[in-house]
């Protein structure tokens, strides 16, 4: 049973008995209340009102009337299958026992099918409803992933992925909410107002991770202005550049692939600075990373002109992606246009790839919306 139960990724069972008659739910061990205690009586009252409704009068209330009982708040028992599936296999099982007969003759089998039938049926009901979803890395493939609730806390109230598929069940009583998914690899996400209604389905697939973005920059023979809005990450100058580049250099440091190595004062790409590059005919530069974030990299500003990077993913209007700074933005130019404060110009809007020039009244810190 153990070596089924390690090979395969049961989240949901029961085992069954004679010798009572009554749903029997964890833990059997200890008599600490499992974190998912409330959701188990759900379900076990779920078998034992079925059970109760086509069986003869007085069948499962021979240990309680309710027909339902914590184990051990019966007996206790130590090493038992339930307790095992419960702790080990984060499997949601319960034990049902059928018949106040250890050993009920074959003659009255069909008696007791009749009466546990719809009973069963529910039960198998109860493995359709709570949190369903997929987790997947940005590519669809499935991931080995635990899930947590945070209103539901305590040991082994985790559950995981199934690794070959990325699917999971988290069983819940009705209510809202907060669900953490990890896996390895990547960073954890949270989710909020995750909403569970009685007796449905709550579908949440998630994707861990993000995927990378592939960023092309066109630059014209001569000088260019030019950024990346992504994480460089382990890029270098010569995996970005081709033979066309004539001359880098940022507002300090300068970088030819003509001139000897200790000339050459800018070693590497910093993320999210602004550029001229100077190339020898029309190239275009393709760069996959991760986006950057706006709000993580406020770019310092001092009085005068500033050589800026464009960090959004999309084209906006001056007045929009400078709306940080406008108050103190006297004028903007890239290599063909301007815009001045008050009278406007050829420059109307900013775009992905580019970096700018940008004039303030005072020093400031820009951050893009």
């Amino acid at each position: 049973m153990i070596n089924l139960a390690n090979s395969k990724h049961f989240v949901f069972g029961a085992n069954f008995h004679g010798g009572a008659e009554v749903v029997n739910y964890p833990w059997d061990y200890t008599y600490t209340l499992h974190p998912d205690d409330a959701w188990y009586q759900t379900s076990s009252f779920a078998y034992a009102n079925s059970a109760k409704a086509n069986g003869p009068s007085g069948y499962f209330t021979g240990i309680n009337s309710s027909g339902i009982t914590n184990g051990a708040v019966w007996y206790l028992v130590n090493g038992g299958r339930q307790d095992w599936m419960n702790y080990t296999a984060r499997c949601r099982e319960v034990t049902i026992e059928v018949s106040n007969t250890k050993l009920p003759a074959a003659s009255t089998l069909p008696n007791y099918w009749n009466y546990n039938y719809d009973a069963m049926l529910s039960h198998l009901e109860q493995a359709l409803y709570g949190v369903h979803g997929v987790v997947t890395d940005h590519y669809g493939n499935p991931l080995n992933a635990t899930i947590d609730v945070a209103q539901i806390t305590g040991n082994y109230t985790s559950i995981t992925t199934d690794p070959a598929h990325g699917d999971f069940y988290r069983y819940l009583n009705p209510g809202t909410y907060t669900l953490t998914v990890s896996a390895a690899g990547f960073p954890d996400k949270v989710i909020s107002n995750v909403v569970v209604n009685a007796n449905t389905k709550t579908t949440l697939n998630v994707v861990m991770g993000e995927a990378p973005h592939s960023q092309s920059i066109s630059l014209q023979p001569g000088w260019n202005l030019m950024s990346f809005n992504i994480d460089l990450g382990a890029n270098t100058l010569n995996s970005v550049f081709d033979a066309n580049l004539r001359q880098l250099k940022d507002n300090r440091y300068t970088y030819s692939p003509q001139m000897a190595s200790h000339f050459n004062t800018l070693t590497a790409l910093n993320t999210a600075k602004g550029y001229w590059v100077k190339n020898n005919s029309s190239s275009t530069l393709s760069v996959t990373g991760q986006l950057l974030s706006c709000a993580a990299h406020p770019q310092s500003l001092n009085a005068g002109w500033n050589l800026v990077s464009y960090l959004p993913n999309s084209n906006m209007s001056i007045s929009a992606a400078l709306a940080s700074i406008y108050s103190q933005l006297l004028e903007v130019r890239d290599i063909n246009s301007a815009w001045v404060a008050g009278s406007g110009g050829s420059l109307s809007q900013l775009s992905p790839g580019k970096a700018y020039w940008v004039k303030v009244s005072a020093p400031c810190t820009l951050v893009y919306p």
